[in-house]
């Protein structure tokens, strides 16, 4: 097994469980036991290595077996079972399991079959929108549980949708090829977020075991990428107070409130403060002829007390948060998906709320540059 801490460990400890109870003529046997670090171990996975893993064939892979995998249709073919509380939000199933037993559970049983030996591979988008750590456990298992695969990932606070892979084989016949899902952090912080499920039979994978593969830093191409050629802001640059409106002209359709402000090359900042700083495009964005929209942005986040969110308003009044910015060490591009409000004029704003500041703390920085909305007109 190799994988990687999310967090500092003050007890590294290893475990192995008796899963399956009984003794059945025998015993399960243990030895030459290890546990080391080692550096060439990637931080994006886990992989249990299994040497009964079988070998691949070339044999194409097939359509996903999961139906409205994107909930597009609301709860179609899904289920929930157990302590969950859950709703579709713009097409993304959110939830959180609240205390109590059972644990609670999103699933689909497919009614497919699966011959033994057979590899398979489900991906998923994960995120949590909730200012607190979530994990999230993923089976792949017979509808009867008479084998399965676990792998699970633990989400950042404020963590926007990012794909997740879990790629495994089967040790025997299934009946009813299942995934499920289940919120394994008890607490009534909303929300981990789910979408765009799929589940297929891949046969020419080549696998070590059971791998559980989690996105690299800002590698989910519909939320953040990493800008190479994106030069920072010296650490050290203080708040550039704007006095005049022609400054805040420089860049028409945005307008800064509540700490955001403009420098003189238009770069937007805000310093975390007591209230709220809000950077608002001023002109609606007409998606009434669109067939996809995205908000893109360069982004630099030294944050460790403040939350930073994309709304959108229908009329300027309401804001609904649509996505949580994440911290970074350096610039980073981003790119939040506006196709959800395609056919509608919509105005979009950033906001930076601080959350806990006190006299000794440096204040929590946000940059902003090159914003840009990016339109595909209907075929």
């Amino acid at each position: 097994m190799r994988t990687h801490t999310t967090k500092d460990w003050t007890n590294a400890a290893i475990y192995f469980y008796a899963a399956s109870p009984g003794a059945d003529g025998g015993a399960y046997r243990l030895d030459n036991v290890s546990l080391h670090q080692d550096l060439a171990v990637s931080s994006e996975r886990t992989d249990c290595v299994d040497p009964t893993s079988p070998t691949p064939t070339a044999v194409a892979e097939e359509a996903t077996i999961i139906t409205n995998g994107d909930f597009s249709a609301g709860l179609d073919h899904w289920g929930v079972f157990g302590q969950i509380v859950h709703q579709i939000a713009n097409g993304v199933f959110e939830f959180y399991r609240p205390p109590g037993t059972p644990a609670g559970v999103v699933l689909q049983n497919t009614a497919q079959a699966m011959a033994a030996g057979q590899v398979i591979t489900s991906t998923f988008d994960l995120g949590n929108s909730s200012a607190v750590r979530k994990r999230v456990t993923v089976l792949l298992h017979d509808n009867d549980f008479t084998d399965l695969t676990a792998c699970t990932f633990w989400l950042a606070p404020g963590q926007p949708l990012s794909r997740y892979t879990v790629r495994t084989f089967t040790t025997e016949a299934w009946s009813n090829a299942t995934l499920s899902i289940y919120p394994a952090t008890v607490g009534l912080d909303q929300w981990i977020r789910l979408d765009n499920a799929t589940l297929q039979r891949t046969p020419a994978s080549a696998i070590v075991g059971t791998e559980c593969l989690e996105p690299g830093p800002f590698t989910n191409p519909f939320t953040m990428t990493t800008d190479a050629t994106a030069t920072a802001p010296p650490p050290s640059v203080a708040p550039v107070v704007v006095a005049a409106p022609a400054q805040i002209r420089a860049r028409p359709a945005w307008l800064g409130d509540g700490g955001f402000t403009a420098s003189p090359t238009g770069l937007w900042e805000a310093v975390a403060s007591t209230g709220i700083a809000t950077l608002e495009r001023t002109e609606d964005i007409d998606l009434r002829d669109a067939s996809a929209a995205y908000l893109v942005f360069d982004s630099w986040l030294k944050a460790a007390r403040s939350l930073a969110t994309v709304e959108v308003s229908l009329g300027g009044s309401s804001w609904l948060e649509i996505d949580r910015v994440p911290q970074s060490e350096t610039w980073q591009v981003i790119t939040i998906d506006l196709t959800a409000y395609v056919g509608q004029e919509i105005r979009v704003r950033f906001v930076l709320e601080t959350l806990d500041v006190t006299d000794t703390d440096e204040p929590d920085v946000w940059y902003l540059d090159a914003l840009r909305i990016e339109i595909e007109p209907q075929a």
